[in-house]
């Protein structure tokens, strides 16, 4: 089993897909397992994403026959694997080389973490750089903005199983802000705290 599973829903990310899973496959942790789930694409993601990882056996891609959205898809992926950590990364980011390892450090040394999100570098279609977002760190101060701001940037978060087992997961069906959904839902629980 290994220690995390980094879930990637893809819908015809053809262009981009590669990057994205190149960047998992040059982490600093090496324990981990990446799902890929080709959401009933209508390009060539699947091979895309099957060519870069290739002759990594961590690296899966799946497809699934029709387009059922991006919840799906990750409810998919997660309830696949057995790792205690969950990590998210979208089809068209890249994930910094040691991401990976800095949230398992984070959650490893903050039990009461359930939910750990972190900044994001924004970049323009030639990937150059333009402005890094920061979201409030605190749980305390995520509760506060929760009804009017969404708590993590989706593509940076770590969760633990046990937050998506309780929970349930995604929403199926949503095909936007299933993110922001899932940790209001968390946060009705009263049982799990969230940090950047």
């Amino acid at each position: 089993m290994p220690l995390v599973t980094v879930i990637m829903p893809a819908y015809n990310r053809s262009a981009t897909v590669g990057r994205a899973v190149r960047s998992i496959c040059d982490q600093s942790v090496r324990d981990w397992e990446l799902l890929v789930v080709d959401d009933g694409s209508t390009d060539d993601t699947a091979t895309r994403a099957a060519e870069a990882g290739a002759g990594d056996r961590r690296v899966q891609v799946e497809r699934l026959p029709e387009n059922r959205g991006a919840a799906a898809a990750m409810n998919h992926a997660w309830r696949r694997s057995s790792s205690p950590f969950v990590a998210i990364l979208d089809s068209d980011d890249v994930a910094l080389p040691r991401r990976l390892e800095r949230q398992v450090e984070h959650l490893e040394a903050a039990p009461e973490t359930s939910v750990l999100g972190g900044a994001a570098h924004l970049v323009d279609f030639r990937q150059r750089y333009l402005r890094t977002v920061r979201l409030p760190e605190a749980h305390e101060r995520l509760v506060r903005r929760r009804w009017y701001s969404c708590p993590f940037i989706h593509p940076t978060v770590m969760m633990r199983r046990e937050f998506l087992e309780v929970t349930g997961g995604y929403t199926a069906g949503i095909r936007l802000g299933e993110d922001y959904d899932l940790w209001m839902r968390g946060f009705a629980l009263h049982r799990f705290r969230y940090a950047n």
